[in-house]
């Protein structure tokens, strides 16, 4: 990384003294960058890990209990575990990301099953191997 420099703008001309203040912030905006994606991988500066979610202040919080498909006991989600069952108490973002991880379980369960997505709807007789067999 490059050390850092003090600049007596007093002493350079206006062109030159932008150009360092605009080479200056650009350097500020990388810096910035390169922390928040660090903290997005889960690197600390000592190169711990963080578990979970990066929390964001004054994000709604929403309670979820985990109801998910009889193959599946438990959610995996940036390094930290989330079992079936238990409740638990989080952020917008991570509330619709939970959600979605359980409709897309419930849905590949229906589909193992062989199960219509619209429980309303009438089963057609439909053969769909060469000896025979009919879908359920």
């Amino acid at each position: 990384m490059a050390k850092s420099r003090v600049v007596n703008t007093k002493i350079l001309d206006d062109a030159e003294g932008q150009k360092e203040l605009k080479d200056a912030r650009a350097r500020a905006r990388r810096k910035l960058a390169d922390q928040v994606a660090m903290q997005e991988l889960g690197l600390d500066d000592g190169g711990a890990v963080i578990k979970g979610p990066i929390a964001i202040p004054g994000e709604e919080q929403y309670t979820l209990t985990l109801d998910m498909y009889e193959g599946a006991d438990r959610l995996f989600i940036d390094g930290k575990y989330y079992m079936n069952g238990a409740t638990y108490t989080v952020g917008k973002r991570l509330y619709d990301t939970m959600r979605d991880m359980i409709a897309r379980g419930w849905e590949h369960q229906r589909e193992i099953e062989g199960k219509d997505r619209n429980a309303y709807r009438k089963q057609a007789n439909i053969i769909i191997s060469p000896n025979g067999v009919k879908a359920a």
